[in-house]
């Protein structure tokens, strides 16, 4: 695999890192009953875009197959 790959997988594996650190951030702004306009809007967008680094992450490392 080419060095381009493993390095993106590591710099996507950071921003997932973050990524879910925000949705833990946002379930514990729900669960404790704060009052935050359009979080359930945001929480499945951060979601989806957690999702979707994790499918580039799994397309690199198999070599686009």
């Amino acid at each position: 695999m080419p060095e381009v790959n493993w390095l993106t997988v590591a710099e996507l594996g950071k921003i997932g890192v973050n990524l879910n650190q925000q949705i833990k951030a946002m379930n514990a702004a729900l669960a404790s009953g704060q009052d935050i306009p359009n979080i359930e809007e945001s929480l499945a967008v951060v979601e989806k875009v957690h999702e979707v680094v994790r499918e580039l992450q799994t397309e690199l490392l198999l070599g686009g197959k």
